[in-house]
Parts: structure tokens; sequence; C-alpha cells
């Protein structure tokens, strides 16, 4: 699916959004047999977080991540990966003490760096799942759901490319879209940047 500028500007988006919804502790009649072994949670987090250029230390060769290599100009290491890595877990866990039920990030390179940081000892807790695009930007960066695989059950994903009328050669991230149940209920995200 394309999605042009104008389009673009009137959907919803999870950006920089930080809040938690409440809900009654009830029973919840579930729409699936998938939904039947899903926690309820009475109250939880969702949350956006832009990680700003999470990059691996490796180059691929397909995007313009160069300067994100231990020869590169930010001299990427491996304990500077970690140390990164270490952080962004650290103030994860500090936006709620159970962690976000869902959390959407920006700025990451590929799905490697995603199980990196859903490894990390801060967010490991959670039993994070991950949908993930590689999107066309030519930094090779993009946008992700992470989400509590005993508290969401994902139905449907897609990537949304945007496309700018005026521009056609511009490339850029992907908006990812990603339908769900949350304590029986279906709803849509969108995680852009």
């Amino acid at each position: 699916m394309k999605i042009t500028l104008s389009a673009f500007v009137q959907l919803f988006l999870l950006t920089f959004l930080f809040f938690s919804c409440k809900t009654k502790d009830q029973q919840v009649e579930n729409k699936t047999s998938n939904q039947k072994n899903m926690k309820i949670a009475s109250a939880y987090t969702i949350a956006f977080y832009n990680v700003e250029n999470l990059f691996d230390t490796e180059d691929d060769p397909k995007t313009s991540d160069d300067d994100f290599t231990p020869t590169g100009e930010k001299r990427w290491t491996e304990e500077r990966y970690h140390k990164k890595l270490k952080n962004i877990a650290k103030v994860a866990s500090a936006i709620d003490s159970e962690l976000p039920l869902l959390f959407g990030v920006c700025e990451v390179e590929n799905l490697k760096v995603l199980t990196d940081l859903i490894d990390e000892p801060n967010l490991k807790k959670a039993h994070y799942g991950i949908v993930h695009f590689d999107s066309p930007d030519t930094r090779g960066i993009d946008v992700a759901l992470l989400f509590k695989k005993e508290y969401f059950e994902v139905l449907k994903t897609e990537s949304l490319e945007v496309n700018f009328k005026n521009h056609p050669n511009v490339l850029t991230r992907d908006i990812l879209y990603v339908n769900g149940l949350l304590n029986g209920e279906e709803i849509s995200v969108f995680v852009n940047h």
C-alpha cells in the first residue's frame, strides 16, 4: 500500500506518546481461540521512543550506514553499541516498572538491533514480540513495535510506503501499521517517524 503526503498527514499516528490506560478488572469475551490464552491487563502503558540511530556495527552495503561502523566517522564499536542498548533499556524500564505493553520505537537499523534490545536484562522480563519491516530509507533506519506477547495478539501488519508528490525520488521510512487484540478489543496502532 502506498500513502501520499496528504493522506499521511490525516492519519492519527503514535508520535512521542506516553500515556497510561486504566481498565476495570473484568472478564472480557475473547474474540479468537488464541485470545483465550491471553492475559487481561487492568492497567498498562503504551509508549513511543526515538532511540536515535540504533545501528549495529556491521556495514550494510544496501544502505548509507558507513558512519556507524568501527572505522566510520562515528567510530561505532561493539562496546558503544552495547552501552547504547543498555541505556535505552534503562530508560524504557523507567517509563513504567512493568514496562510498556506496546512500545513503538523509531530510528532502528534492522531486526538484529531490536532482538539485541529486547534481550537486555531490563527488558527481557517483558517477553516482547517484534513487528518490523525494512524501509526504503537511504540510511536504512526503520520504525518498529515491541509488544508483550502475553497481552497483545497481532492480527495484521503492514508497511505503509510514504511518497512525496513533489519529490518522487525522496526515500524515507515507512509507517508501520499493526492491528491486534488487546484485552479482547481490536485496536490499530500506527508507528511513524
